[in-house]
């Protein structure tokens, strides 16, 4: 299907909701940004490898020198 005749089928598709405003809950405050980035900041799930593959690493240098 040619994208340029695709986007002008759908044109009207969401017109009536495009620009409407998102309905934020009354009785909370939107979260701060720091906040909403700590939910989605990397974990650990296998802790302590860090520091296996550091003794490991120091174990393999210390052969190759």
């Amino acid at each position: 299907m040619n994208r340029s005749a695709d986007t002008k089928h759908n044109k009207g598709k969401y017109e009536d909701i495009i620009n409407t405003e998102y309905p934020f809950p009354s009785g909370r405050s939107r979260m701060s940004m720091h906040d909403r980035a700590a939910q989605f900041a990397p974990f650990a799930a296998l802790t302590g490898l860090g520091e296996e593959l550091e003794k490991v690493a120091e174990v393999t240098e210390g052969r190759s020198r």
